[in-house]
């Protein structure tokens, strides 16, 4: 059997849940938001380091093909080779962070932009005004769930981006000593 207190308390957390669900689906807004700004860093990076690393090292690149190039020349040449590779998949992986997506979740909601964007706003209004407090809870939770898993998606590749970025940067360190040490 069910006390007062516990029946009170469940009225309580009724009445909370939806504005938890809402503060919920903010949040992970707010992750999305995060990951666009992270790529965007990157991106800038990656952006600065190829226009400095373009003009630096076209001539190296060559020594790849010729014969009669030196060793040290040579391996110069194949680090140049990959920390261009390198800042290329980094430009590719935060490019696929920022570009939009108008996907729809599996189950169309009255909260997620795309499912709103396809009804007149009579129809949107009237359908979101007919809904119960819980289908209205429903709704936010499915676009939480449905937001949660666009923001993994971003954060799984902006840690690629950062990782091909770090990987460049490591190669470029042997670079530098090779070109220091073989003018």
């Amino acid at each position: 059997m069910v006390s007062a207190e516990q029946a009170s308390a469940a009225t309580a957390a009724d009445e909370i849940t939806p504005e938890v669900a809402w503060s919920l689906f903010q949040h992970v807004e707010d992750q999305i938001n995060r990951s666009d700004t992270k790529a965007q860093v990157v991106l800038a990076a990656d952006a600065i380091l190829l226009g400095w690393f373009s003009t630096q090292n076209a001539s190296l690149l060559q020594a790849i093909f010729n014969g009669q190039a030196a060793v040290a020349e040579r391996i110069a040449s194949l680090l140049v080779a990959l920390v261009f590779v390198g800042l290329f998949l980094s430009v590719t992986c935060g490019l696929v962070v920022i570009w939009p997506r108008a996907t729809t979740p599996e189950d169309e909601t009255l909260v997620y932009l795309r499912s709103i964007a396809r009804q007149r706003r009579s129809e949107f209004v009237a359908a979101f005004l007919s809904q119960s407090r819980v289908e209205v809870t429903r709704n936010i939770l499915a676009a939480v769930h449905a937001t949660a898993r666009i923001a993994y998606r971003k954060f799984r590749w902006v840690s690629f981006s950062i990782g091909f970025l770090l990987a460049t940067l490591v190669l470029w360190a042997p670079l530098q000593v090779i070109r220091v040490a073989f003018p």
